[in-house]
Formats: structure tokens, sequence, C-alpha cells
């Protein structure tokens, strides 16, 4: 247990060492992508480097021991019983208890999100373009890509508005955002007690919608429009 939690706590450490590098040199550069990259790469060696185990080999010269160290008693024929001692809960214990406790409500938590979230993609009509798939649902809910799949309500918005949103979402799902959402995610339920991850989290989805602002504004979209649709997206969310 207690080397689990070290490993926890050096995923946890470097994790914020990523984050305050981010914010302190990165989050105002408009190099989004290479923030992505940055942020990513703060993931992956969160949970591998920690993992990286040193080994030193030292030799012990081995000494025979004497027979003289030793004292045998004659005649005793009584028998010795050891009884297992039951070891106390130490500070690691508890905290691993509590550890896991949060742990699995989390990833609980994110798999009910994850299977509604898939509940809506298999039940509502699918219309394929250009190697994405269109689904128009009739709930109210804001739209958003997962992977390949955009997901929205077409009778809460106007035609120009639809426009802009496709453009928006369709860089997400070519670009494979959601893998970056669904990693994010999984962070935050490893190392939920750090408050540096949720902020970590934070920035990579702001992160991601300003690679799709960026890249949806280079398409010859008139950015008073784009920026109109953004406000109204927010205000009915």
């Amino acid at each position: 247990m207690e080397a689990i939690s070290i490993y926890i706590l050096k995923s946890a450490g470097l994790l914020s060492l990523f984050y305050l590098v981010y914010i302190l040199l990165l989050k105002n550069d408009t190099s989004f992508q290479l923030n992505r990259k940055f942020l990513i790469l703060g993931i992956i060696a969160a949970f591998i480097v920690p993992a990286a185990v040193f080994t030193k080999t030292i030799r012990v010269e081995s000494q025979e021991l004497a027979a003289e160290n030793f004292i045998i008693t004659e005649g005793f024929t009584g028998e010795i019983s050891i009884l297992p001692q039951e070891e106390p809960l130490n500070g690691w214990q508890i905290a691993g208890f509590i550890y896991f406790l949060g742990l699995s409500f989390f990833l609980i938590r994110f798999g009910f999100q994850l299977i509604s979230l898939l509940n809506i993609i298999r039940n509502q009509p699918k219309l394929k373009e250009a190697g994405i798939t269109i689904l128009h649902t009739e709930e109210a809910i804001p739209p958003f890509s997962f992977f390949k799949y955009i997901i929205l309500n077409p009778k809460l918005h106007s035609p120009q508005e639809l426009e802009i949103i496709l453009q928006h979402e369709k860089i997400h799902a070519a670009q494979n955002h959601s893998a970056d959402v669904l990693l994010a995610n999984l962070t935050t339920a490893v190392l939920w007690f750090n408050p540096l991850v949720w902020f970590y989290r934070k920035n990579i989805l702001q992160n991601l919608e300003f690679i799709a602002d960026k890249e949806t504004i280079a398409k010859n979209i008139s950015r008073k429009r784009y920026q109109e649709t953004l406000l109204k997206v927010c205000l009915a969310n």
C-alpha cells in the first residue's frame, strides 16, 4: 500500500509541475496545437516517470557463522508456539483506503456519463457526411462531438448557426479531441485529491476550444456571426 501511495503522490506532484509550467509560460501563447501536445505530454509523463524503478546492486560478503556463537541447551523438550500478531492500521493504509474510495466514486460516475453518452449516440437517427456521423436529437442539449460523431438539436438553431456549429464540431471530430477529453477525465478520477488536476483538465478543454475557434474562423466565417452563435449557445446552456 505504501508503494502505491508514493507512486500516486509522485504522479500528482509531477502533473502539478507541468501545470505550473503551462500557466507561467504557455497559457497566453496562441500556439494552441503546441499547448495541446504539452498538456498531453504532462499526463503521460506523470504516470510513466514515477513508475521507473532505479536499482543499485550492493554486494555483501557472506560470513560463516561459527558454531561457538550458538549455545545448545540439552534436555529441553517443551514446545514453543509463536502467535501471529495483527499489525495496527498505519497512516498509509488509512490514506490508501480514502484514496480508493474517492477513485471508485469518480470512476463509477465517469462510467455512467459514458454509458449515457453512448445511449444518445445509439438511439438517434444518423446522417454520414465526409466520414463524420451527424446525429439529430430532440433533447435540449448543446451541440457536441464524440470522436467521429456530432450530436445537435437542429430545432434550436437557424441554418446559418448550424453551418457555423458544424464547422466548429467537425474540427473537434477530425482532430480526435475526444481522446484528450477522455484522458483528462480519467486523470482527474485517478488524481482526484489534487486540486490542480481539476484546473489542468479545465485548461485542456479550454485549449481544445481555442483550437476549434481559431480554425473555424480561418474558414472565412464572419467573426461577428461566429461570436453571436457562440454567445447564443452559451446562453442556452
